[in-house]
């Protein structure tokens, strides 16, 4: 009989051992909601990219998108715990609780996954472009005119299988030396294999023997940021003065890490099919105009510098050493007019971030609302 009840109390025990044991792992991960709506100010998993090495996400929060990892805070109220192949676990401060969201809400998680993952809402090509290379290490430079918006679901074994995944009709990919560049097949009056030649033939190392500033390294991620805002960048980064036509405007998409201020500049200009002149007093950005300069295509192959006549613009220059209002526009680009099909997705803050290969950034001194027209900036009639 005390047998029985030794077994009993020790049956018990177990039982009780078991719920106080199964309570306090519920209350670390409570509530996990996975149906919508969500309530307006928590943060939305967009996309998340999973290898064996690291894995992120994209989220939106405060009418944002941010890029996130494991254990990150986003503010006093929300962090990021864990990130899963289609769930982030979020930690709420207020609540003491984590809250468990899927990509895909509806849907059962899928237990039969690759190496590496990729599941996503619509996003736009460029944010999926950032993702893949952060989570393998590459660099990635986009043409202002690839874009819209792409949704992935994908479990593949390599970073190049879920590249061709991401990769819509009409664009054309190749990686080079751990740089991934993305171009429209049907560039404007050139071929895509034209612009790819026209950037490996010219050799950016050369421009750190007579510029040694553009030698050194540094981060520029800008996913939306005007041409005249990144030409100052590059221009406080590498010590350059770098002269361009009032008129230039294209939007910049591209993410580099640690890398020589004359790599990210050559990389950023030529393959929106611009090109890099060589002058007395520094560096000067043009268009390629093929009709133009069909003269002196041949220089191209050449280590020589460029020697173009002069356009028929107006020129401003970012100087390093010299703050100039009138030299160009501001942060943002104008209105995009072309074809919609053709036309990047709209991008959401924070469009970016500049600084050295030490981390500390890059300032641009902001410019007056006047030059983010199309009218005459301050100071033109000069």
């Amino acid at each position: 009989m005390s047998k029985n009840i030794y077994l009993t109390t020790k049956f018990f025990i177990s039982i009780a051992f078991l719920l106080i044991f199964s309570t306090t792992l519920s209350a670390q991960y409570t509530n996990f909601r996975l149906i919508e709506p969500r309530e307006g100010d928590e943060p939305q998993p967009k996309a998340i990219i999973w290898s064996k090495d690291k894995h992120e996400a994209l989220i939106q929060y405060r009418d944002e998108h941010t890029v996130v990892v494991d254990n990150e805070r986003l503010d006093k109220e929300w962090s990021v715990k864990e990130i899963k192949r289609e769930s982030i676990i979020f930690g709420r401060t207020s609540q003491k609780r984590y809250i468990e969201y899927y990509v895909y809400p509806s849907k059962r998680p899928n237990k039969r996954y690759s190496s590496c993952s990729f599941f996503s809402l619509p996003i736009s090509l460029f944010e999926a472009l950032q993702l893949l290379t952060d989570a393998f290490n590459y660099d990635v430079v986009m043409h202002n005119l690839c874009g819209g918006s792409v949704t992935i679901q994908r479990n593949e074994e390599s970073f190049h299988s879920l590249l061709n995944d991401i990769i819509p009709a009409g664009n054309f990919a190749r990686v080079e030396n751990r740089t991934l560049y993305v171009i429209p097949l049907n560039a404007p009056n050139e071929k895509s294999k034209d612009i790819m030649e026209r950037r490996k033939a010219f050799n950016h190392k050369a421009l750190a023997i007579r510029f040694p500033g553009l030698e050194k390294k540094g981060n520029v991620f800008s996913k939306g940021y005007d041409i005249q805002y990144i030409l100052r960048v590059i221009a406080l980064g590498g010590q350059v003065s770098i002269s361009f036509p009032k008129d230039l405007h294209f939007t910049v998409y591209a993410n580099f890490k640690k890398v020589p201020f004359s790599k990210i500049l050559s990389d950023i200009v030529y393959t929106n099919q611009c090109i890099i002149v060589e002058r007395e007093a520094g560096l000067e950005i043009i268009p390629w105009q093929l009709n133009q300069y069909n003269a002196y295509s041949s220089s191209i192959n050449s280590n020589e510098p460029l020697c173009l006549p002069p356009l028929n613009q107006i020129f401003v220059t970012a100087d390093p050493n010299r703050i100039d209002e009138k030299s160009g526009s501001g942060p943002y680009p104008p209105p995009l007019i072309g074809n919609p099909n053709f036309a990047p997705a709209p991008t959401l803050r924070s469009m970016g971030y500049f600084s050295d290969e030490g981390g500390h950034p890059i300032v641009v001194q902001p410019y007056p609302a006047s030059s983010l027209s199309f009218g005459e900036h301050p100071g033109d009639s000069e």
